[in-house]
């Protein structure tokens, strides 16, 4: 039955682009972690964030947007794209700076702006100590830990489609994603204004607007990334010339 042999195709490239998608996304999130080390260590700065904050997104809140991904149905152009070559690497370059240099450094930028927005409303300044108990440090470790928890949602919409919004694609379509959207939403609050979670967390509440503000950072990863996508779509388009 030729008609199978359509669907497995389909299928095949539906596996191997799921896999690329949630690879993206949870790698976009290595670099806001990291950053605030390598800041540690040449800069006389707080740390931004510890390693429970880092285990709580890769072993906590990434976990159900991840298996979402994984289980996304085909695209709609699927069998439209051309045929991947054999040497075509999962990791390929274009996904480790679309995810290291693009998605996750504006996650970074974005988070430890907040982090030291908070810092210095609170009083600190450059080169001084501050112990991680210090409500101020608190503070400002949380709302860095939330601003990345909620741009990982602008980034989680954004890899739903390859070269659409995401949100074409309908949240219903995936409860998975609609789950794990509602996860990252909740812990970000809990963090900043539930005590027990503060408790176990380090971490203390911010000023309404500073939380509001970080809500903007999804609006910002969110619509440069389907920017790139549209830039990167209509390249893509344009003919070739065969002319010698």
């Amino acid at each position: 039955n030729f008609a199978s042999i359509v669907d497995g195709v389909e299928e095949g490239r539906t596996v191997y682009e799921n896999i690329r998608k949630f690879t993206c996304y949870v790698r976009a999130s290595n670099i806001p972690e990291m950053l605030p080390y390598l800041l540690y260590i040449l800069f006389p700065v707080p740390l931004a964030l510890g390693v429970i904050h880092i285990l709580s997104i890769d072993l906590g809140t990434d976990i159900v947007p991840s298996m979402g991904l994984g289980r996304e149905p085909p695209e709609r152009d699927v069998m439209d794209w051309p045929p991947r070559t054999e040497r075509q690497a999962l990791l390929s370059p274009d996904l480790l700076v679309r995810s290291y240099l693009f998605l996750g450094l504006m996650e970074g930028l974005w988070s430890l702006f907040l982090f030291f927005l908070v810092l210095i409303e609170g009083g600190w300044r450059y080169g001084m100590e501050l112990a991680p108990t210090d409500p101020v440090h608190r503070s400002a470790t949380g709302i860095a830990l939330a601003a990345v928890l909620l741009m990982q949602i602008g980034n989680l919409l954004g890899r739903r489609s390859r070269l659409g919004s995401g949100l074409d694609r309908g949240l219903l379509a995936n409860p998975l994603i609609l789950i794990g959207i509602c996860i990252q939403v909740v812990f970000s609050w809990a963090i900043l204004y539930w005590p027990p979670i503060q408790e176990v967390m380090g971490t203390g509440p911010v000023p309404l607007s500073i939380y509001g503000l970080a809500w903007c950072g999804v609006v910002l990863l969110f619509g440069a990334d389907y920017l790139r996508k549209r830039i990167s779509g209509k390249t893509a388009e344009r003919p070739v010339s065969t002319s010698p």
